[in-house]
């Protein structure tokens, strides 16, 4: 009954609101707290709710885009809701679905999320996305509130709760999970009041600001089931970031957890296929251009589609949000504008992948200032080559950049999203080798092709998740400040290499046409970034990175043109320093001893005659169509003006007659359209003719 009932004839001056909240004691009482604080007090849940973060929920409007296409990944969502439904006490109560970037995986989760609320199965679901709901200390608030519009005696409990201290959306996390999540629900089960199993979805882990965060929230949520404090399945989807993937497959976590990769698999092609003719019948039926579907887009422009999206979702999904975003008579010539930049990549002064070029910026954008040069130089080495999907060894890889092992696992830590990294798993320990002694020693060795491999891959292998990303790194249009094809990174990488080559020089003698260690060297593991431990391994590793940086800094490499457009002299000067002959003799090893014979010859495939002392290559017969002689003599030019090789008159010596010669020889060059003679390239004991 009201205070003042059937009272009149009176007047309020002042009022003061009073707020009742009913809360619940340790043994089960209920007492009535009595708040006077003014009428604009606000309520426990207005807290919560400003605490929250409202647009990280399944049905908010900024979530609407991410959803399946209908009969794409359906037996990925399948597996997950009915994992999330199931009442059979047994079932591991946390699902982790790890991929990488674009994959689908938001797609997927947004999907089930739906699902699972549509069967009144979900408790509450958090999205995170970076710049803006990454903070950490959102995410029980946000999962807090959702759950109060869920259990209504939950959200009695929580009311007061925050109410009567309004810091605990202020606490740590683990404070907050135990205040806000853990409390209230062991409360309702003293109480004997049932609470049915729901679940909870976190998606994009990985896109936490805080990294430790990140690491504790699944240690949280891990603990919560360990203990049963609480009645919730966790699903969470994140990329294979290296501190996620140890948190999860701790015996702490794992023990509890489904773990599913997600990958980027042509399997998933004819689910492409159907995602991009439904969303083009979208885009004209939002036209009401729908007769056209059956001539635009043609079959082979889906066919182009599929093979470039390659399994990676976010492909055929940023294509076909950037011919929607075009007006009613432009969505055509879209379209073409992708097709060209699929068959042209770099070409294009704009870019159809906005979406799919911001997801990479964000990654990049994401590595700290003290790790970007290595970062730079890693991914200018992996762009050298045009993209043919093979994967690179790491062992020659790191070697010749000079990182270490730590160096690259915070590469790797920083671009796990969109590199992929295989662990080597070689058994040469129960090969019989002697691994104490040099994989080159007096004695001739060949490997057979099997052990060679092996050796090779000793220390895993590195490849990109998808040529997007190959694509983008090229592309200064696209990538801006992160591009690895621009002259100031071809400088660096050029630097470095030459730096190397050094390097690895100082550490060999020549013997007898062979290499051996200098003098001072005690074995080859020292002069390695990455050493594998045996000399029998390091040696083999050593002798190959050697090779390796000699031969992209000589002129048969194809790619050695890649260092000469642009860069300026005074870095061209640094070839002159270089040791060609001990490269010479590392060239002649691998020509006579290992498996291959197709040695490459003024930037082609060709023949090699190896004598004493001298190595006679030659063009194959079918690549003289290709070759450019324009280009090549263009290429001599410029490293003679360079001062890397010079006209060779061993009859003049060092006279002045001999340098008129050289300048003599310049000119016949240039005006008698014919050239012929002998080169010396390199200086002194270091160069060959």
């Amino acid at each position: 009954m009201s205070i003042l009932n059937e009272a009149h004839d009176f007047v309020v001056e002042s009022f003061i609101g009073i707020q009742n909240n009913y809360q619940y004691g340790q043994t089960g009482e209920r007492f009535l707290v009595i708040a006077c604080d003014g009428a604009d007090e606000q309520q426990g849940i207005d807290v919560l709710r400003e605490a929250s973060y409202l647009g990280a929920a399944v049905d908010s409007r900024e979530q609407a885009h991410r959803r399946c296409f209908p009969g794409t990944r359906e037996q990925y969502i399948v597996d997950i809701t009915s994992w999330a439904m199931s009442d059979v006490d047994k079932t591991l109560s946390m699902y982790w679905m790890r991929g990488p970037a674009g994959v689908g995986k938001s797609s997927i989760a947004r999907t089930c999320a739906e699902k699972l609320k549509s069967y009144g199965q979900l408790g509450a679901a958090f999205f995170f996305s970076i710049g803006k709901h990454d903070d950490a200390t959102r995410l029980i608030p946000t999962l807090a509130y959702q759950l109060s519009t869920a259990f209504s005696d939950y959200r009695a409990i929580i009311n007061a709760k925050v109410y009567n201290d309004k810091t605990l959306v202020e606490k740590t996390l683990a404070s907050q999970f135990n205040s806000l999540i853990i409390e209230p629900f062991q409360e309702l089960k003293k109480q004997g009041r049932c609470v049915r199993r729901t679940s909870i979805i976190i998606d994009g882990l990985d896109e936490c600001a805080d990294r430790e965060s990140q690491v504790e929230i699944i240690r949280i949520i891990a603990s919560s089931i360990r203990v049963g404090s609480t009645p919730f399945r966790w699903a969470v989807f994140s990329r294979e970031e290296p501190y996620i993937v140890s948190t999860f497959t701790s015996p702490s976590v794992s023990s509890h957890c489904y773990s599913v990769y997600l990958p980027i698999s042509r399997k998933a092609d004819e689910e492409i296929e159907l995602y991009l003719r439904g969303g083009f019948a979208n885009i004209l039926q939002r036209r009401n251009l729908l007769y056209m579907s059956f001539s635009w887009p043609t079959p082979e422009h889906i066919k182009t589609l599929v093979d470039a999206a390659a399994g990676l979702f976010a492909h055929p999904a940023t294509v076909l949000r950037y011919v929607d975003h075009h007006s009613y008579s432009g969505f055509k010539e879209a379209l073409d504008v992708v097709l060209i930049s699929i068959s042209k990549p770099g070409t294009q002064p704009g870019s159809p992948y906005t979406e799919l070029d911001a997801l990479y910026t964000l990654i990049l954008q994401r590595i700290p200032e003290d790790t970007l040069l290595p970062v730079q130089l890693f991914l200018s080495y992996l762009v050298l080559d045009k993209f043919n999907g093979r994967s690179w060894r790491i062992g020659v890889l790191c070697n010749s950049l000079g990182i270490s092992e730590t160096i690259f696992q915070s590469i790797y830590h920083h671009l796990g999203a969109v590199i992929t990294f295989q662990p080597s798993q070689p058994a040469l320990d129960e090969v019989t080798l002697d691994l104490v002694h040099p994989c080159y020693g007096p004695d001739t060795f060949k490997p057979d092709p099997s052990l060679e491999n092996q050796l090779f891959g000793v220390l895993g292998t590195v490849n990109f998740h998808h040529k997007s990303f190959y694509d983008f790194l090229i592309n200064p249009a696209r990538s801006h400040g992160f591009c690895v094809s621009t002259l100031a990174a071809r400088e660096k990488l050029l630097s470095r290499f030459v730096q190397q080559q050094l390097h690895y020089s100082s550490s060999y003698t020549i013997h007898s046409l062979r290499l051996i260690l200098a003098s001072g060297v005690a074995n080859s593991s020292s002069s390695l970034s990455w050493p594998r431990g045996s000399e029998f391994v390091d040696s083999f590793l050593k002798f190959h990175t050697f090779r390796n940086v000699s031969l992209y800094l000589s002129h048969d490499h194809p790619r050695f043109r890649h260092f000469l457009e642009g860069v300026p002299l005074n870095s061209l000067k640094k070839l002159a320093d270089l040791d060609y002959r001990k490269s010479l003799v590392a060239g002649l090893l691998q020509w006579r001893y290992l498996s291959w014979s197709n040695p490459l010859v003024v930037g082609h495939v060709g023949t090699a005659q190896v004598l004493p002392h001298t190595a006679f290559g030659c063009l194959d017969e079918k690549k003289f169509v290709t070759f450019e002689p324009a280009v090549f003599l263009a290429m001599v030019e410029k490293l003679e003006e360079a001062g890397v090789i010079r006209a060779y008159h061993p009859q003049l010596g060092s006279s002045h007659l001999a340098s008129f010669f050289q300048v003599f020889s310049r000119y016949r060059w240039k005006y008698s359209g014919k050239c012929w003679g002998q080169y010396k390239l390199g200086h002194a004991e270091r160069s060959v003719i």
